[in-house]
């Protein structure tokens, strides 16, 4: 197998091991719905502004992963405290999140209800928090999203103290407009 086909495969199976993310709960359904226009990747998005750094889910972590584990890209700690833009889909969470969501590299879902102590989503998640909603709940959108937002890095523990997210993305005004429309009370 050539050398980049396998560092791509490794990758893969670093990303779909567990991982530790902040998530505050909330104990009802979470209802979904298709992603909002001003959200939903529908087709290329083209070029981001100038002030905006296009981030993939790839730049999150320095390939090969070496003996110390997953260490952070040159390239995710030089966005630090920068506008972003990434691509992904939101994490279907049951129980449902409080303040924010988790962005992913595909689609998955995860739920609390038989495994609370196992972590079944990959490492390379993004918590997209919404400061200005902390306790509101978003019902989970279907399909690819974008995001842009400033980008926060370094360990922040949640509320209840049960997980950490390394990487998380402050809304820019014009994503959490969007995301504050559909955001509701628990």
């Amino acid at each position: 197998m050539p050398r980049s086909i396998a560092a791509q495969a490794f990758a893969l199976v670093a990303l779909l091991s567990c991982g530790d993310v902040a998530a505050h709960t909330h104990s009802e359904p979470v209802e979904s719905r298709e992603a909002p226009r001003a959200l939903a990747v529908k087709k290329e998005l083209g070029a981001p502004p100038k002030d905006v750094v296009d981030l993939k889910f790839r730049d999150l972590f320095a390939m090969p992963v070496g003996p110390r584990g997953l260490e952070p890209s040159d390239t995710l700690k030089a966005a630090a405290g920068k506008r972003v833009r990434m691509v992904g889909f939101m994490v279907q969470q049951s129980p449902a999140t409080l303040g924010g969501f988790l962005l992913s590299p595909l689609p998955v879902a995860s739920g609390d209800a038989d495994e609370d102590l196992a972590d079944d989503l990959p490492p390379g998640l993004v918590r997209v928090e919404l400061p200005s909603h902390p306790d509101r709940v978003l019902p989970h959108l279907r399909g690819l999203i974008h995001v842009t937002g400033t980008l926060e890095l370094g360990a922040q523990e949640s509320r209840e103290g049960t997980r950490i997210s390394f990487v998380r993305i402050v809304p820019d005004r014009k994503t959490e407009r969007a995301l504050a429309k559909l955001a509701h009370a628990p």
